[in-house]
Order: structure tokens, then C-alpha cells, then sequence
């Protein structure tokens, strides 16, 4: 029993992902990068995440930088802006008989809730991550999952089914 606890703790230690066959597979995978950072494997068995110009910094791009504390802390929820918009009637007539006013405000609405919808960032078809043409939005690609890497075992990465290889083919 000491001896199997010691192993599936050194298994759990090790940044080798297993999948049922027995084989290891690329760390990337798994997805381990967060608020859409890139994936890329170094080295078999190892990965780093690129997190340029998403706020975020850490190994799977967790760790929010200070100005991304600070916006994520005075930034109301969606629920208390909306709860502000749907009230105050009479607070709303004083905005509304003000045109720079009111016009200011709904450029606010506007922006606020546009970031409630996904906008996926563009990608290079040629290869299967970001480019610099997409991030320069040169690119008339675009995806909303992250890409997976070619040698996964399974298309969604390490999760759901195997094709069968009359799949592959076609």
C-alpha cells in the first residue's frame, strides 16, 4: 500500500498526461491555458502558455495583471447595470433631456454589453495557432474553441470519443 501511494503520487507530481491507452500525450492537450492564452509544447512532456495581450500572466495564464485586477474589481456585474438601467424613471427623463448626456451613456450600454458576446480572436489557416496577422487582424479567419494539436488523441483533445480511422481518411 506505502509503495502504491508513493507511485500515484509521483504520477500526480509529474506534468506527463496519460490517456487510457497508456500513452503519453501532448500537455496542450488538456487545454491548460486560461483567458486565451496560447498552448505551445517545447518539449515532450512540457508546455508553456503564451499570454501576450491578455491581461493575464502564470504559467496557464491565471494570474491577472494589475490593471486586469483593478478593471475585474470596479467593474460593475451585468446584473448591476442592468438593474440600473431598468430603474429610476425619473433620473432617466433628466438624461434623456440631455443629448451629450444621454448619448454618452448609451455609448456605455453599448460597449458594456457587446463584451457579453463572444468575439473569438482571427487566426492564420496555415498554422494552428495565433499569428501575428491575426492579432494585426490581417486575417479573414476566425474559430471559438482554441486549437487542438495535431497529434491529440482524440479531436476535442483528451476528451470524448476515438474516430475510427475510415474517419481520418475522408
Amino acid at each position: 500500500p506505502l509503495v502504491s501511494s508513493i507511485f500515484v503520487l509521483y504520477l500526480l507530481s509529474t506534468e506527463h498526461h496519460f490517456v487510457p491507452g497508456g500513452e503519453t500525450t501532448n500537455p496542450c492537450c488538456s487545454f491548460p491555458c486560461r483567458n486565451r492564452g496560447v498552448c505551445t509544447e517545447y518539449e515532450h512532456g512540457r508546455y508553456e502558455c503564451d499570454c501576450t495581450y491578455t491581461g493575464y500572466h502564470g504559467k496557464n495564464c491565471t494570474i491577472p495583471e494589475l490593471r486586469t485586477a483593478i478593471v475585474r474589481m470596479l467593474k460593475p456585474s451585468p446584473d448591476t447595470v442592468h438593474w440600473i438601467l431598468t430603474n429610476f424613471p425619473a433620473v432617466w427623463d433628466v438624461v434623456n433631456s440631455i443629448s451629450f448626456l444621454r448619448d454618452a451613456i448609451m455609448r456605455y450600454v453599448l460597449v458594456s454589453r457587446s463584451d457579453l458576446i463572444d468575439s473569438p480572436p482571427t487566426y492564420n489557416s496555415v498554422y494552428g495557432y495565433k499569428s501575428w496577422e491575426a492579432y494585426s487582424n490581417l486575417s479573414y479567419f476566425t474559430r471559438i474553441l482554441p486549437p487542438v494539436p495535431r497529434d491529440c488523441p482524440t479531436p476535442l483533445g483528451v476528451a470524448g470519443s476515438r474516430p475510427s480511422i475510415a474517419l481520418w481518411r475522408i
